[in-house]
């Protein structure tokens, strides 16, 4: 159900020839010892007297602060001196140099060359991110929800710009009925990356919440239309028209609605469930229709002929609506593999096919009162 991410990371320590400055230089010789007391302490130092000097911040974000076999591993420490780095690095424009170039494999187990301090963070800064957001999905398998937010909040720290993790958080607020924590997630990754369709889903469904059901109509149908353009899987783009289907008949749009079940049925001609939603939305239409036409017949000798002529056309259209639905609910029980649900499907066609004869009893004497006239 989620995705995990390969982590090849391994974690760079250079070397004590290069250059950097003197306090970085220590805290190499005070990592190459295990002293990391000694090796921080020289970093922060380091820091503080060049302020224009990424290496060290960098270097303390990784090596300190990231290094698997450091006492001092704080990943939210990482992420705070990641971004030290690279503010340090932008204040002349110019990308500063590692030491030397650094030979990894990258996220898609490509041997590259690291030369710069934002290269270096760019491909530390998914490792260590595909390693959080990895631990928080076996967190969520766990139903450890709570701790699966917090994992996934740190994930946002190292790499504020992966959209993923914004995903993951709505999706989880939103089960956790934290509806105003999903929406602000949801609407961070989708400004992070537009073609997140199950985001556009969750905001529709907040939107449902609020009574608002036209602006849950539009965010189910950018989720559709995107999902088609992305190319989703036959399942994503079922799903997808469904929702939008279901906010379609909600809203009145019933004829759109039947466009878009005969599509869904198109993909999948064998689920139960389709042909019983389109049965019911017929079945549906064919209520209100024939309920108009019988409030129009109570008057039958009161109409005159033109009148006569457009109740019989109502009452045709019924006929046409309870023929669809009625085929609809055959091919329920055709499908279904449930004898009680399939016998259920086959008496209401029986039950429509009632209804047929009962509209066609009145077209009879809707036809004669025309020849009366």
């Amino acid at each position: 159900m989620y995705k995990l991410f390969v982590v090849l990371f391994s974690m760079i320590l250079f070397s004590c020839s290069g250059g950097g400055s003197s306090e970085y230089r220590s805290a190499k010789t005070y990592v190459s010892t295990q002293d990391y007391d000694r090796a921080e302490e020289q970093c922060l130092k380091g820091i503080e007297n060049n302020p224009e000097d990424a290496l060290t911040p960098y270097y303390l974000a990784l090596n300190i602060y990231g290094a698997p076999n450091s006492p001092k591993k704080n990943y939210t420490k990482t992420a705070q001196y990641f971004k030290i780095a690279l503010e340090m690095d932008s204040k002349d424009g110019e990308a500063q140099n590692l030491p030397e170039p650094l030979s990894v494999i990258n996220k898609d187990n490509q041997q590259i060359e690291l030369n710069t301090i934002i290269e270096a963070i760019s491909h530390y800064r998914y490792m260590i991110w595909a390693e959080i957001y990895n631990s928080s999905i076996e967190l969520i398998q766990k139903q450890n929800i709570n701790e699966a937010i917090n994992k996934l909040e740190l994930a946002t720290m190292i790499d504020p710009e992966n959209a993923l993790s914004y995903d993951m958080l709505s999706r989880l607020f939103f089960e956790s009925e934290k509806f105003n924590l999903s929406l602000s997630n949801a609407d961070k990754a989708l400004s992070l990356d537009k073609n997140l369709t199950d985001m556009y889903t969750v905001k529709a469904e907040i939107s449902k919440m609020s009574n608002n059901y036209i602006e849950a109509e539009n965010f189910l149908r950018k989720a559709y239309d995107l999902s088609i353009r992305n190319d989703e899987t036959p399942e994503r783009l079922t799903n997808h028209m469904a929702a939008l289907f279901d906010i379609l008949f909600l809203n009145g749009k019933k004829s759109e609605a039947l466009s878009l079940s005969e599509k869904l049925i198109e993909k999948d001609p064998e689920n139960v469930l389709l042909y019983s939603n389109a049965g019911a939305l017929y079945q549906n239409i064919l209520i209100d229709e024939n309920a108009r036409a019988n409030e129009n017949f109570k008057n039958l000798s009161n109409l005159n002929e033109q009148e006569l002529e457009d109740l019989k056309l109502i009452y045709e259209d019924c006929i046409n609506l309870a023929g669809k639905a009625r085929e609809n609910f055959l091919m329920c029980n055709q499908f279904e593999l449930d004898e009680t649900k399939s016998e259920e499907y086959y008496r209401e066609a029986k039950r429509l096919k009632v209804i047929v004869n009962e509209i066609k009893s009145n077209i009879r004497k809707i036809d004669r009162r025309i020849d009366d006239l």
